[in-house]
């Protein structure tokens, strides 16, 4: 008998609801941080933002010789050395019409020439 008795006061589970401690996104403990706005994220180098963006469209070969010869950065140095000239009207025309004759591309052009005709250096494993 006496173990009837401890069946009889077995104790029923009790049933909670469960705390999930995640919050829910829009309770953030900061919520006004975060988010695209006006002047957040990495800020440009230089004097000025290159805020400026421009599509260039090249068929798979040009496009692997343009990064050959060193890609952005090769062609903003060639517009660096163009501007440091202070080009005038009839240089300006020459650049438009006739670039290949225009003395800082013709240098620029031998120098992606050779870039893109030296050999390869191998490369080191870590």
């Amino acid at each position: 008998m006496p173990e009837e008795k401890k069946t009889a006061e077995a104790k029923t589970p009790v049933i909670r609801p469960i705390k999930c401690s995640r919050k829910r996104p829009n309770q953030r403990k900061h919520p006004g941080w975060g988010g695209a706005r006006k002047g957040c994220g990495r800020k440009c180098e230089g004097d000025k933002p290159l805020d400026n963006i421009m599509a260039i469209r090249f068929i798979r070969p040009d496009r692997d010789i343009y990064h050959a010869a060193g890609g952005t950065a090769w062609l903003r140095r060639l517009l660096n050395a163009i501007l440091a000239r202070n080009p005038d009207a009839a240089e300006l025309e020459l650049l438009r019409d006739r670039p290949e004759e225009h003395p800082v591309v013709k240098a620029f052009i031998e120098e992606a020439a050779a870039r893109i005709n030296a050999p390869a250096a191998p490369k080191e494993k870590p």
